[in-house]
């Protein structure tokens, strides 16, 4: 968006579903959507309050609409739901923690990290594919 016009950057409907479509085949295959959602949302220029608004809704979506999948291919295991109960404590003082952390970071300094950990997270999952070859 920095480099290019901002004209070239695609921001219709098509796109937007594309986009989505990419980010539920890949959150889906991988739990991999995030950089591909992270830089589609940065490109829209949303605010930060709509950028994180925006992706919980779509994971929050996706993943209700990824239960009955897993769940017909065998995925949950008494013993993996156990943990996930375990581990719903820590995730809601996360979630309060990043909310707290969330309203005191200005606008830029949020747009730069998540910009900081959508490479580190490509980068990631792309160094992991390879790994895998």
């Amino acid at each position: 968006r920095k480099v290019m016009d901002q004209k070239k950057i695609p921001d219709g409907l098509f796109f937007a579903v594309f986009i989505g479509t990419v980010a539920g085949i890949a959150t889906t295959a991988a739990n991999a959507a995030g950089p591909g959602l992270a830089i589609y949302l940065i490109s829209m220029r949303m605010e930060k309050k709509n950028f994180i608004g925006t992706a919980a809704c779509f994971f929050i979506l996706v993943n209700v609409a990824k239960i009955p999948i897993y769940g017909f291919a065998g995925l949950f295991t008494k013993s993996g739901l156990i943990l996930d109960l375990c581990l719903a404590l820590p995730v809601l003082v996360g979630i309060a923690t990043g909310f707290a952390i969330f309203k005191k970071i200005p606008e830029k300094l949020f747009e730069r990290i998540i910009l900081l950990l959508t490479f580190v997270a490509s980068a990631r999952l792309l160094i992991s594919g390879i790994m895998m070859l």
